[in-house]
């Protein structure tokens, strides 16, 4: 719950027992295997609500984002509201793009029939752990899939080195978080390529929420061919 959790310069030096209150969200955080981060309807997605969210990432957590006080929001807000929180989520925190939003009340039932509290918190964060320790995916799918996407969005050449980037073979190494290695003769991709490559890649995975890892080594013959024989 966000609302425990100040920024630490925010915390008075003599206030000891809220330094370790948030010591130990953080360290929950760190514990977790999912993370239902409580934001408030009325005030969705501050500052700190996006640096939980960040930190849980960084950590390589899936996230679901429990909006609170939903019986606060008048019925012709709701839909509107709620999207422009997943437009906002979906910007703001590209690392877990199409995580799942719940709309809830701590107080009051929602009219939502589609989210009902507690037992859709329950149900999202069952998918979400699903997901983020599936079976990995195979190379032979991975790398055909890199293939069809270096064809639509070809990665731009080193600065000042020229040349064609080739990429060979991508291999899943790990889950929770999906974690994948992709062969090549380029290990230092732009910003903007990898951005379009990790939202892509986490949608032919059906892995929102779930943030992934991406590395690059320096490819081998076999890997190169691999790719060109797909």
């Amino acid at each position: 719950d966000t609302a425990g959790l100040r920024r630490q310069a925010r915390i008075a030096k003599d206030d000891a027992l809220e330094g370790m209150s948030v010591a130990a969200s953080i360290a929950a955080i760190k514990r977790a295997q999912v993370v239902a981060s409580v934001v408030d309807a009325t005030q969705p997605l501050t500052h700190q609500d996006l640096n939980i969210a960040k930190l849980a990432a960084s950590e390589g957590k899936p996230v679901a984002l429990i909006v609170n006080k939903w019986d606060l929001i008048p019925q012709a807000q709701r839909a509107p509201l709620r999207a422009h929180i997943r437009e906002r989520a979906d910007t703001l925190l590209p690392a877990l793009r199409s995580l799942p939003i719940i709309c809830i009340s701590a107080l009051a039932a929602t009219d939502n029939p589609d989210d009902r509290g507690l037992s859709s918190i329950i149900r999202s964060a069952i998918q979400l752990r699903q997901k983020a320790t599936a079976e990995p995916t195979s190379t032979r799918r991975l790398t055909l899939w890199l293939k069809d996407f270096v064809a639509r969005v070809p990665p731009p050449s080193p600065r000042g080195r020229g040349g064609r980037v080739v990429l060979g073979m991508m291999v899943q190494t790990a889950v929770a978080p999906p974690t994948f290695l992709i062969f090549g003769t380029w290990q230092s991709p732009s910003e903007a390529w990898e951005r379009a490559l990790r939202r892509q890649l986490r949608a032919a995975l059906h892995l929102g929420g779930v943030p992934i890892r991406i590395r690059y080594k320096g490819s081998s013959r076999a890997a190169q061919k691999s790719l060109k024989s797909s």
